[in-house]
C-alpha cells in the first residue's frame, strides 16, 4: 500500500506539500492480479498527489 511505504513517509517529513518529491514505483511485473486500476491510479497522480508525479521502473 503507497500511502503506508516508510519512504513515503520519509519524503512527506521533508516535503509535505509533495513539491520535490517523485514517486518511483518499482517491480511493475509484479503487481498483484487485480490491483491493476490501483496502480494505473497512483501512476496517474490521483492517489497521493506529487507536483513531479510518478515513474514506473522495470529492472
Amino acid at each position: 500500500d503507497i500511502a503506508t511505504t516508510e519512504a513515503l513517509k520519509m519524503a512527506q517529513e521533508v516535503d509535505p506539500d509533495g513539491e520535490r518529491t517523485l514517486g518511483i514505483l518499482t517491480k511493475p511485473d509484479l503487481v498483484d492480479k487485480g490491483t491493476e486500476e490501483t496502480v494505473v491510479d497512483i501512476v496517474h497522480n490521483e492517489v497521493i498527489h506529487l507536483k513531479k508525479g510518478y515513474m514506473i521502473v522495470k529492472c
